[in-house]
């Protein structure tokens, strides 16, 4: 048997269940609920403005958006390092009002790691079973086959300052995780790694989360993080949350501008008439799929943007001509600014097979935009 059970086994493990809200309690485990939460600092400052959220049980879900926009603190109110100013939260149906932060069956990884320096990589993830009256034997048990899991058995007795930045994430996620918590809050831990580490730490984290079927909440301000690792996400902007839902269903359909950039590359053009699905724009007239009853700018994701030679032939409507003003080599794409009637234009589109980009700077290309790749915006 695994030394580190999914959740959903050491719960559902075959009791029959004589209260009908024992089972209700059992389905929620894991879930979090925030009700109208908000949160004001002793200067004023609303870092936390009426937020409503569910968080479903096993859900990798991702807090998502600029410094200072209220991500953290939210963070360290469901794990009750910050008291609210107003609402409630529920954690596996159970209100955390007057819950402190020892009693609350969560564990939060840090950026910083917050390891005990006096302690070695053992003695650090097996702190948290000592604490709660684990004997000995269990103890270090369940240590030796966490430590094995997460790849780390052979530093077991290094000191924090001997380890490298991947290797001590490793340890705080072990330390986290060997309590077996509801709930798992993670405060932007991979930010201070290198790309490539962290790249490989995304991927075993996401794996990791779905093998225990724990819910994760984690905290970032990096855009592709988020959408790599997130079932769902919430983007946030000064306390409040701006859109939530599944990450394709967000960076396909942005709400508004500040989600559509947030989340990536855009082009973004304000609407200036509307007839039908035909509206007037700076690029020019364009036909929309769907035009949604407020509509202030349409947005196109610069991959969403086709390429062609002016000898091809144009597909009527969206058809525009363009000049190529920049090309930007990144490897597996290129990217291509564009000029059209003095107006400018994004495009990504793949390199071919031999490495070379397909377009020259100066050159005019026939330009088509897809009438549902046009995404219709409030502000």
């Amino acid at each position: 048997m695994n030394a580190i059970p999914r959740l959903a086994q050491a719960i559902g493990d075959g009791k029959d269940f004589a209260k009908p809200a024992a089972e209700i309690h059992d389905a929620q485990h894991g879930k979090v609920h925030l009700q109208d939460v908000s949160k004001v600092f002793a200067d004023g400052t609303v870092a936390v403005d009426r937020v409503n959220l569910e968080v479903e049980p096993g859900e990798f879900f991702t807090l998502l958006g600029p410094s200072g926009c209220g991500k953290t603190t939210l963070l360290r109110i469901i794990a009750g390092f910050e008291d609210l100013n107003g609402g409630a939260i529920f954690i596996s149906g159970r209100s955390m009002l007057g819950v402190p932060p020892h009693a609350r069956n969560v564990n939060t990884v840090f950026q910083s790691y917050a390891l005990f320096p006096q302690l070695n990589v053992a003695e650090n993830i097996a702190f948290g079973l000592r604490m709660r009256g684990v004997k000995t034997v269990e103890r270090r048990r369940r240590c030796q086959d966490m430590m094995v899991s997460m790849q780390i058995d052979v530093f077991a007795k290094r000191m924090p300052h001997q380890l490298s930045g991947g290797q001590r994430q490793r340890v705080a996620l072990a330390r986290a995780l060997i309590n077996e918590p509801e709930v798992v809050l993670l405060d932007e831990p991979l930010s201070a790694l290198d790309a490539k580490l962290r790249q490989e730490l995304q991927v075993e984290l996401l794996r990791m989360q779905k093998r225990l079927g724990m819910t994760f909440i984690f905290v970032t301000h990096d855009q592709h993080e988020a959408l790599v690792m997130s079932d769902r996400i919430a983007v946030m902007d000064k306390g409040l949350v701006r859109q939530m839902g599944r990450v394709d269903d967000v960076y396909e359909r942005p709400r508004d501008v500040f989600v559509a950039e947030f989340l990536g590359l855009s082009n973004i053009f304000r609407v200036q008439s509307k007839q039908g699905a035909d509206v007037s724009t700076s690029l020019g007239m364009l036909r929309l799929s769907h035009t949604p009853e407020t509509l202030q700018h349409v947005m196109v994701r610069p991959e969403k943007v086709l390429l062609s030679s002016l000898e091809e032939k144009g597909r009527g409507i969206n058809d525009f001509h363009g000049l190529v003003r920049e090309v930007l080599y990144m490897g597996a794409t290129s990217q291509y600014g564009l000029e059209i009637d003095g107006y400018p234009l994004v495009a990504t589109i793949s390199n071919t097979q031999n490495g070379r980009t397909r377009y020259r700077v100066g050159e005019r290309l026939r330009v088509h935009i897809e009438p549902a790749s046009i995404v219709g915006m409030g502000g």
